[in-house]
């Protein structure tokens, strides 16, 4: 196995000249790039290959970012595992996927991170399931810094990259307003969310920046994660102060209320026009294809990774006594489930 020491004798350089510019720190100390290629090109004749696991038990760290998920089977997490990917991929590092169930706890999740010696930690999606601010202490107290991702706004310090929800929220409204309607409807089950309070807070706050108000009668609590039970549902939507439109909080709930409103006898857009949440690419192949909003997760997951690397790498962010805040663009879909209402 090739060693730092026989290219420091091969080039005719020190073991410290090498290690500096293995590790791309030689303009640091001065060392010109003449010599930095040099030493580059000697180390590939002699086909040398950088031992990961033996720098980390010397650096106490891997090139490896943790990523913490819930699931992996939903296409939202594919999305923000995507883009982790890609700008892992581009800065020659890697993901560890860790799971996160019910039994977990911000210990047994700290640990498994200590343990695995990962330079920054993603979580995406985490909302309620463990304590984010005892996982953020525990990781800082052996400067490890984590990125929340497209979930709670905030929790005092720590990297997030979110999208702006509040702006979706007022996209689908302005949207539903401009098309003439005036009678809404807005579902919630995931109503503890922040993502979701969110998402409503832009909605009400477009309408009654347009001077309509937005009813607690408007806003129902449904049992259960999208399920709408039909005799529900006919007895909202008979009578002349039905809904017009929907607000959906995500698509999968938009796809099912659309699935149970045909099935007793109610046609989108015809009767009620639907919007969704999140641009899934289910939305585009129902009948009829999803209005929605896109959040952009492959965007959020990239920009994790670069404000993560930009702690780790260059050491131009603070997040363990400070907020870094960061909030993704979103952006209004417009397909065949919303249509102007007809007086």
């Amino acid at each position: 196995m090739v060693t730092i020491k026989d290219i420091a004798r091969e080039a005719d350089v020190s073991f410290a000249t090498v290690s500096y510019v293995l590790n791309d720190k030689f303009k640091k100390i001065g060392i010109s790039e003449q010599l930095a290629q040099k030493v580059k090109h000697v180390a590939a004749e002699l086909g040398y290959c950088r031992n990961d696991v033996a720098r980390a038990m010397v650096t106490g760290k891997n090139d490896v970012i943790g990523l913490l998920l819930p699931s992996t089977t939903r296409e939202y997490c594919a999305k923000i595992i995507n883009g982790v990917m890609q700008a892992t991929a581009e800065h020659d590092y890697y993901i560890k996927v860790i799971y996160v169930g019910q039994d977990s706890s911000a210990e047994n999740i700290a640990g498994q991170c200590i343990g695995q010696r990962v330079a920054g930690v993603i979580c995406y999606n985490l909302d309620n399931k463990i304590n984010l601010s005892q996982l953020h202490a525990l990781l800082t107290a052996r400067k490890i810094p984590l990125c929340v991702a497209a979930s709670c706004r905030s929790f005092g310090t720590g990297i997030h990259v979110t999208p702006d929800d509040e702006l979706g929220g007022k996209l689908a409204f302005n949207h539903l307003y401009e098309l003439g309607h005036r009678n809404f409807m807005i579902p919630l089950d995931y109503c503890e969310s922040s993502w979701a309070r969110q998402r409503v807070d832009g909605f009400r706050r477009a309408a009654a920046d347009a001077g309509v108000q937005i009813n607690e009668s408007q806003v129902i609590r449904f049992t259960g994660k999208g399920v709408f039970p039909a005799e529900m549902l006919k007895n909202i939507f008979s009578g002349n102060n039905r809904p017009t439109a929907v607000f959906c909080l995500y698509d999968d709930m938009a796809l099912h209320l659309m699935t149970i409103l045909l099935s007793i006898g109610i046609r989108i857009p015809e009767d009620v026009s639907i919007t969704g949440y999140g641009n899934m690419s289910y939305g585009v192949r129902c009948v009829p294809a999803l209005t929605t909003v896109e959040e952009q997760l492959e965007n959020i997951g990239r920009q994790s990774v670069e404000l993560l690397l930009g702690e780790v790498k260059d050491k131009s962010l603070n997040s363990a006594s400070e907020e870094i805040l960061a909030v993704g663009e979103v952006k209004l879909v417009v397909r065949e489930s919303t249509k102007a209402l007809i007086k």
